[in-house]
């Protein structure tokens, strides 16, 4: 289930197909990255950045500014990070100069930031551009 302000917007039990998952995910705002750019916007609130670290699919987080070039060399990566392993995991983007609320709560202060989360966790953390290969490995470890 998907809660929104205490109301059930998602309610499919046994839910295989990962598509019907992301597809409510992102009516909720967040930022499912991937083959479907046009799909794509970016988290609007950390209400559903939460929803989404909290379950048991690892979600990738990239911590990002509009402005960076070095976010700009993770963008393209994160995408085939998302069409390889979309089956696995979520990519997420958070624009650090419109959540200034999630940039503190995990204190970042230099982007990219990719972490990991699995079950509210924090399983991987790095700072600066990161490899698809690197990215992929700390998955696997998962």
């Amino acid at each position: 289930m998907i809660f929104k302000e205490n109301r059930i917007i998602f309610n499919e039990v046994g839910v295989q197909n990962t598509t019907v998952l992301k597809n409510a995910l992102a009516n909720l705002g967040v930022d499912i990255v991937g083959k479907n750019p046009e799909k794509s916007s970016k988290t609007e609130n950390k209400s559903s950045f939460d929803i989404a670290i909290s379950g048991k699919i690892p979600v990738v987080v990239d911590f990002y500014a509009d402005w960076c070039k070095p976010c700009q060399i993770q963008a393209p990566i994160m995408a085939e990070l998302a069409d390889e392993m979309g089956d696995r995991i979520q990519v997420i983007k958070i624009d650090v100069d419109k959540e200034l609320e999630l940039s503190s709560r995990y204190g970042i202060q230099s982007i990219p930031t990719i972490m990991i989360f699995k079950e509210n966790q924090i399983v991987f953390k790095a700072l600066g551009v990161q490899s698809k290969e690197t990215l992929i490995q700390a998955i696997n470890n998962l």
